[in-house]
């Protein structure tokens, strides 16, 4: 084929509109995460907010998302090399490793609160959880996490959980139905469907606990080798999470472009997402909290123990904090630079 001036124009014209860049790009380490719900939603940009908005390649790497069927399932992608990064409960990770010896450890902590939390309607005669003695408690399913939740909150006001009834009763508005009927008297539930509820125009009052809970999990022969990489992961976790405090708005609109504008009214369907976003973050680190990102520390590990004292099946006596986390890329990848989100920010800022 006869090379052309034209044909040489045309490609300098393609170089100008960026190709080296996307060459450049396709060369980076792609980095999979497992996430651990089947459907994405927007507060899992804690996991997957640097691709839409384009800083996890400023980072060094590329990104890509995997949705699972929860904790085990995105822990299993990592074990077999199918994902770099797991996002897992920590009661669930203890229970993996409990069972089987696995080369994995969580190396980003991603809450300092519960995100499970027992709600009561505005009105409800029960002001403490120590009233819930000989009551009724509703949970998404017996098999959910909020089950051990609800009867750890129990235990800490002195109330054997075998004076409470857990009932299952789904989540959404089955689940709000079954608390204004009175069918429950409380439910423990996850936050996030909270929020849900709560875009549905109902109040609750709240029962949490300062517990931490889920975080990131990578195979330890893969930040032994990548440790760069590793450390840049992290980085990119931190800005991810800090955003979501930041803007939520922003947040949902940089989901709507990984994964379309759903149906309805766009000014609604922001609103609601976005709060969402917001509610998830609220167990975040918080900007005034003098801690860094990702650290699992001693004091909550000893809050958790003590939290779910008594039930062996889910932090055996002998149990150390460092059989399950490791917080050895924490100082690194602290130093971020947090330009870099008020940067990401902009082009979803409106």
């Amino acid at each position: 084929m006869k090379t052309t001036r034209r044909a040489l124009l045309g490609a300098g014209a393609l170089v100008g509109l960026g190709f080296p860049y996307v060459a450049r790009s396709q060369s980076l380490p792609l980095v999979r995460f497992a996430g651990a719900a089947p459907v994405p939603r927007p507060d899992h940009a804690w996991m997957n907010l640097g691709i839409p908005m384009g800083y996890y390649e400023k980072l060094g790497f590329r990104g890509e998302y995997l949705p699972t069927a929860g904790s085990a399932a995105a822990v299993q992608l990592v074990l077999s090399g199918a994902a770099e990064v797991a996002n897992s409960g920590f009661l669930e990770l203890i229970s993996m490793k409990q069972r089987q010896a696995l080369p994995v450890h969580m190396f980003y902590s991603q809450e300092r609160s519960s995100s499970y939390q027992i709600i009561v309607m505005p009105d409800s005669p029960v002001k403490s959880v120590a009233d819930l003695k000989g009551k009724t408690i509703g949970v998404p399913s017996l098999a959910s996490g909020a089950v051990a939740f609800a009867r750890g909150m129990l235990k800490r006001e002195n109330v054997d959980p075998k004076d409470v009834t857990l009932l299952p009763i789904g989540v959404g508005p089955q689940a709000l139905a079954a608390l204004r009927s009175k069918q429950v008297d409380a439910i423990s539930i996850f936050l996030g469907s909270i929020a849900a509820m709560e875009s549905m125009g109902q109040k609750f009052r709240f029962f949490t606990a300062k517990i931490a809970g889920a975080g990131m999990v990578m195979r330890d022969d893969f930040v032994a080798k990548n440790r760069d990489l590793a450390v840049r992961i992290f980085k990119g976790l931190v800005l991810n999470q800090r955003i979501m405090e930041m803007n939520p708005d922003a947040v949902v609109r940089a989901y709507f472009k990984q994964y379309g504008q759903p149906n309805g009214d766009p000014q609604q369907v922001l609103r609601e997402n976005a709060h969402l976003v917001k509610r998830t973050s609220e167990v975040f680190q918080q900007p005034d909290e003098n801690l860094p990102w990702g650290l699992y520390t001693a004091d909550e590990w000893t809050r958790l123990r003590d939290f779910f004292a008594g039930d062996e099946s889910l932090i055996p006596a002998a149990a150390k904090l460092s059989d399950f986390y490791d917080g050895s890329l924490v100082e690194e990848g602290n130093k971020v630079d947090m330009q870099m989100a008020e940067a990401a920010i902009k082009p979803f800022a409106s």
